[in-house]
């Protein structure tokens, strides 16, 4: 929303962002209103699993094969 107010998306009706990271979401606009899915859940794509994977996205980016716990500082460095 942000950046469709006041940064590079301004003007911007049609809007797709993706955060990759610990906990992948992703947000979009369409018509330049929020898109929100069914039950609010449309940018939830860390909670999906990958096509093709039984694992989690959090197992899969850890290094001890282990989910990752998002207050684990260990997970970020």
């Amino acid at each position: 929303l942000a950046e469709h107010w006041q940064g590079v998306a301004r003007g911007s009706e049609d809007i797709v962002v993706v955060l990759a990271g610990l906990s992948p979401g992703a947000g979009s606009l369409i018509g330049g209103r929020l898109h929100r899915g069914f039950g609010g859940a449309a940018g939830e794509i860390g909670a999906l699993h990958l096509l093709g994977q039984e694992e989690t996205p959090e197992t899969l980016l850890s290094t001890t094969g282990r989910p990752l716990h998002p207050l684990d500082e260990r997970a970020v460095t």
